[in-house]
């Protein structure tokens, strides 16, 4: 089941670095998308970028949708805020999905693809289940996710687009012990992945591309 809220907001590319200041007196944040690096300007746009990847303690109770973002961005007034997000996906630099609009969703999966960074540090048994670490080898876990949240974080850079990932995983589950009926149904996988990007974006264990 898909959590609550609007159509998500994925921040495209990796970040790269920032510019402090170039001879034209530019600033920002220096997003890597494909062979290229683009400058994201300091300011409201940075901040979204930035923002959309989510926060680690809201993203798996709430989908990151624009209202997620704006609270974020201290209450930027609405029209400002679709501005932002309109400048930012006409770039590239953000992709927004419906999980209610299946052509949409699935246009999205098909046309991304998901790159991981991070290490995976093993499976660990919490009060409420076993959890997998990703992080730095040595260093605490910077996020626990579940089993099926870190098989696609450790796969999906193998396969050529989201769809591909949702679709391998729903296979392979079928032979599991203990599976539920969604983890074998390539649609409820597909939804599924939709949440599962935003757990792993929080805490920069990788990053979305378009598929080139």
């Amino acid at each position: 089941m898909s959590l609550p809220g609007g159509a998500r907001l994925y921040p495209v590319g990796q970040r790269l670095g920032e510019l402090h200041e170039d001879g034209a007196g530019s600033r920002g944040v220096v997003v890597g998308t494909g062979e290229r690096g683009v400058l994201v300007e300091d300011g409201d746009r940075a901040d979204a970028w930035d923002a959309a990847h989510g926060l680690g303690h809201l993203v798996r109770h709430v989908a990151w949708d624009r209202s997620q973002l704006g609270g974020v961005l201290g209450g930027l007034p609405s029209p400002d805020l679709d501005r932002v997000v309109a400048d930012l996906l006409d770039r590239g630099l953000v992709a927004e999905v419906d999980p209610g609009d299946p052509a949409a969703t699935e246009r999205f999966l098909a046309t991304h693809r998901w790159f991981s960074r991070l290490g995976g540090l093993g499976q660990q048994e919490r009060p409420g289940g076993f959890v997998c670490g990703i992080g730095v080898p040595g260093a605490p876990p910077v996020r626990e996710v579940s089993p099926r949240v870190y098989e696609f974080w450790s796969l999906a850079p193998e396969l050529p687009t989201l769809a591909a990932a949702a679709d391998f995983l729903a296979a392979s589950a079928v032979d599991d012990d203990g599976v539920e009926p969604e983890e074998t149904d390539p649609a409820a996988v597909r939804l599924a992945l939709l949440d599962w990007l935003h757990d792993l974006l929080c805490v920069g264990a990788g990053w979305l591309e378009v598929v080139r």
